[in-house]
């Protein structure tokens, strides 16, 4: 049985809050039982990993969660997720081969992310059906259980085992065990996942040709931000990148509740918009877009007020001089959570190209603007060009949206 909005955006909330918390615990982990180097190894095995794996998954929760008129069925998506995991293991493989092939540990540790990586997109395939349903309290006990059980166990893992690659096998296994007990045993209990069909390679074929924008949607959207901190790395050293990037991560924080917010919206509005219940779907999509920027313009607020006090509490404080910078990126946290709900409004829509060229937009923006501003502007004028683009980004979606309503309702 579906869950309400609110019940959906508290789950989704505290799911990913506490699954963020324990990913960070890992590293925490791996520095004080390991040493700096497995922490560079670590974060240089997710540095490769995640791109093609978040190119090659093409986002298919998001159009699992929005396929309200069940083109596709549980087999095709499958399908398609197990051929793009396959693929973006051997790609990483080989690419880790051909760079690390003197340094064993590191390829081993590459490939063990990978796998951990491509056992993940299958949860995430589950957790696009339970979406559908609005079971999102579902894929909050399975980031619960997955997160916490990988805390304990990694624990007793490093002590015994002192070593990073045989660590991160325990978390391997305990990954595939919380998909094979738990997500799997879950999906087969919703009846609305219509299991019973046959795999069919045409329709698998045909959702390739849906999603494959996606991909890109992804890609693009974890640029946005990331070009900012080239940026910063190539115009002021690594050392203005830590400040920078420390900053930068109250952003993300506050992406956390946004992200739960679109997470439980979506699928409503999924149906609304299949259903022509139009002032349904904007009602919906107006709430999510003022409830996301209403994060932001409270994130801006303490920032304005109280982020010096805030930063040296949090960093200590030689970050207390940078809180100019808090504020404006505070200010584009505000654009990137409204742009991030409207652009649900889209996925909801099933306009998933629309996604891809308002992320190329945002691109744009923030290279032309780093180009004008960096060098001179020093690290506020690359927040600034975060800001501009995120603004973008808005601008191109509300668009898009727009266009997209008045073609629906003709």
């Amino acid at each position: 049985m579906a869950n309400s909005l609110r019940k959906n955006f508290s789950w989704s909330l505290v799911g990913n809050i506490v699954y963020a918390l324990c990913q960070w615990m890992m590293l925490i982990i791996i520095a004080r039982l390991g040493n700096a180097r497995d922490v560079g190894i670590y974060s240089l095995a997710l540095a490769i990993s995640a791109p093609v794996m978040l190119f090659l998954g093409m986002n298919l929760r998001v159009a699992i969660a929005t396929d309200q008129k069940h083109q596709f069925n549980i087999q095709d998506y499958l399908a398609l997720r197990v051929c793009s995991s396959t693929a973006a293991v051997l790609i990483i493989s080989f690419a880790s081969f051909f760079l690390y092939r003197t340094e064993s540990d590191v390829l081993i540790a590459i490939f063990m992310v990978s796998l951990m990586k491509s056992v993940e997109s299958l949860s995430d395939v589950c957790y696009g059906f339970f979406q559908k349903n609005e079971r999102n309290d579902l894929i909050s006990q399975s980031l619960i259980l997955r997160g916490v059980s990988t805390v304990l166990l990694l624990v007793p893992a490093y002590v015994y085992l002192g070593s990073l690659t045989e660590s991160l096998g325990v978390v391997l296994s305990v990954w595939l065990t919380i998909l094979v007990v738990f997500d799997a045993r879950k999906l087969r209990n919703i009846s609305a996942t219509g299991t019973g069909h046959r795999f069919r390679f045409s329709q698998c074929a045909g959702l390739l040709k849906v999603v494959y924008p996606l991909g890109f949607v992804a890609l693009l959207d974890s640029l946005t931000p990331n070009i900012t901190r080239y940026a910063v790395e190539y115009f002021f050293g690594l050392e203005k990148l830590g400040y920078f990037s420390a900053i930068a991560y109250l952003m993300v924080a506050g992406g956390t509740v946004a992200g739960a917010l679109g997470n439980a919206a979506t699928p409503r509005m999924a149906r609304h918009f299949a259903n022509n219940e139009w002032s349904e779907f904007c009602r919906v999509g107006l709430t999510s877009v003022l409830l996301g920027s209403g994060v932001g313009v409270c994130g801006l607020m303490v920032s304005v007020f109280y982020g010096e006090q805030l930063l040296g509490f949090i960093y200590g404080e030689p970050y207390i001089a940078y809180q100019p910078c808090f504020v404006i990126v505070m200010l584009a946290s505000i654009l990137w959570y409204a742009a991030s709900m409207t652009g649900c409004m889209l996925n909801a829509a099933r306009r998933f190209g629309h996604q891809l060229l308002a992320n190329w937009l945002a691109i744009s923006a923030v290279c032309i603007a780093v180009a004008g501003l960096g060098r001179e502007g020093g690290i506020n004028g690359i927040a600034w060009a975060l800001a501009i683009g995120m603004g973008a980004r808005l601008a191109a979606s509300l668009g898009l949206l727009f266009m997209t309503l008045r073609k629906g309702m003709g």
